[in-house]
């Protein structure tokens, strides 16, 4: 069965491929509804749905591109993946609800609504495909959150983005599985949103979210 608020959080992909928005140039979406889906969508389909659907992925799956707007719009081998305004229509909300046989996403077992929910407030990981279990309780109010390949170094860059910005680190986790890693960070101050920036310009990193 279909859990609500992952639901809510695929049929909001309508925003990203809308044909128009009201105080955006035509075709595209507006500032607003780029930052929720860089800040709520982007990181459940990077942690559930790139290692089979991405162009970095090993084996495209279904020819369906979900790392790129113009792929969420053409969709893969039997049509879009979602269908703006019309969520019922959409293939992705199919396959993520487990209502077809022979469509289902991710393929192993459905996703579980307060993972997801865990996912979103916390940034903490569960069961995923592409990634290892990464789960801390918080202690401050201030989180950052990192998925990036797993390569040498990366801990020693946010760090030192980090340290560069005054930013003192209360507490961090990080791990990795295969190609991939991930770091939850909790810190004493917010963090701006410039330096979040310059956390996601890192080469290798895929997503850096607040929380």
């Amino acid at each position: 069965m279909l859990r609500p608020s992952w639901l809510a959080a695929v049929s909001l992909l309508g925003l990203f491929v809308a044909p128009h928005a009201a105080g955006a140039a035509e075709g595209e979406p507006t500032r607003e509804q780029l930052d929720f889906f860089e800040r709520k969508i982007r990181p459940v389909l990077v942690e559930r749905c790139y290692e089979c659907h991405s162009a970095k992925a090993k084996e495209l799956q279904g020819k369906l591109l979900l790392d790129t707007r113009e792929g969420v719009q053409k969709g893969g081998t039997i049509g879009p993946a979602v269908v703006p305004g019309q969520p019922d229509k959409s293939l992705l909300i199919e396959a993520i609800g487990y209502k077809n046989e022979d469509l289902k996403m991710p393929p192993e077992k459905p996703l579980s609504a307060e993972q997801v929910k865990d996912f979103l407030l916390n940034g903490n990981v569960r069961n995923s495909v592409n990634y290892p279990d990464v789960v801390m309780a918080r202690e401050t109010a201030h989180r950052l959150v990192v998925a990036n390949a797993n390569v040498p170094n990366m801990l020693g860059l946010i760090s030192e983005t980090l340290g560069n910005a005054k930013l003192n680190i209360h507490d961090m986790v990080n791990r990795s599985r295969g190609d991939y890693a991930y770091t939850v960070v909790d810190l004493d101050s917010p963090v701006p949103e410039d330096v979040r920036q310059k956390i996601a310009g890192i080469n290798g990193v895929l997503t850096a979210r607040i929380i």
